[in-house]
C-alpha cells in the first residue's frame, strides 16, 4: 500500500513539473526574441551612421573638389529716362533703367537662380518695393549674364534733396535682389539656398555719365 501511495505522489508532481519546464521555455524564447531584437536596432542604428559617414564624407570631398565661390554683382548702368519734375522741386517721376551684370567666378560649378526679384527703395527706412521679377537663370562656369530691368516710378523728396540731386544731375536709390541659388556640378547638387543682393546706394543719372556701382552679396 505505501508503494502505491509513492507511486501516486510521483504521478501528482509530473503536470508541476511540466509547468515549470514550459515557463521556463516560454521566459527563454522571450528573452531570445529581446535579444534579436535587440542586435537588429543595434544594427541598423551602425548602418544609419555608416551610410551618414559616408555621405558627409562625399560631400565634404565633392566640395573641397568644387570649391564652390560666391557669384559678383555690379550695377553696369542706370539712368532716367523721360523725366517730369514737379514745380516745387518735391517729387521726380521717369521711367529707371538699370543694367545689372552678373559673373559667376567658379572654375567647375554652375549656378543656377529661380524665383529672381528685384526691389527698389529711395531711402534706407523706405519698405523695398518689388519692381520687377526675372526667369530662372542658369550661368555656367566663368559667365557673365546682364540683366536688363526696368519700372516707371515717382521719387519724392523734400527738405532741398531734390534741388540738390538736380544741380548735380542724380538720384540716389537702393537697388536690391532676392533669389533662390545652387550650384551644380556634373550630377552633383547643392541644396537650395537663399541669395540676398544689395547695391546700395546706387546712383541714378539724368544724364548718361555713370559709374559701375559694386553690390554686396548675402549668401
Amino acid at each position: 500500500m505505501a508503494f502505491s501511495s509513492n507511486i501516486s505522489k510521483s504521478d501528482d508532481q509530473q503536470p508541476h513539473y511540466a509547468d515549470k519546464e514550459a515557463a521556463q521555455k516560454n521566459q527563454n524564447g522571450e528573452e531570445e526574441v529581446e535579444s534579436s531584437s535587440s542586435k537588429q536596432m543595434k544594427y541598423i542604428a551602425f548602418v544609419v551612421l555608416g551610410i551618414i559617414v559616408v555621405m558627409s564624407v562625399a560631400l565634404g570631398t565633392i566640395w573641397a573638389v568644387v570649391k564652390p565661390k560666391r557669384p559678383v554683382y555690379a550695377i553696369e548702368y542706370a539712368h532716367i529716362e523721360h523725366a517730369v519734375i514737379n514745380a516745387e522741386y518735391t517729387s521726380l517721376t521717369g521711367n529707371f533703367s538699370y543694367v545689372m551684370r552678373s559673373y559667376n567666378p567658379n572654375k567647375k560649378a554652375t549656378i543656377y537662380y529661380k524665383s529672381m526679384k528685384i526691389y527698389n527703395s529711395f531711402s534706407p527706412n523706405e519698405t523695398s518695393t518689388s519692381v520687377w521679377h526675372l526667369e530662372d537663370i542658369s550661368q555656367p562656369p566663368f559667365n557673365m549674364t546682364r540683366i536688363r530691368f526696368s519700372f516707371r516710378h515717382e521719387f519724392l523728396s523734400d527738405n532741398g534733396i531734390m534741388v540738390e540731386n538736380l544741380k548735380h544731375c542724380r538720384i540716389t536709390v537702393n537697388i536690391s535682389l532676392k533669389a533662390e541659388m545652387r550650384f551644380e556640378f556634373g550630377n552633383w547638387k547643392s541644396n537650395p539656398r537663399a541669395i540676398k543682393i544689395f547695391c546700395q546706394p546706387a546712383t541714378v543719372m539724368l544724364g548718361q555719365n555713370f559709374e559701375p556701382t559694386d553690390c554686396n552679396v548675402d549668401l
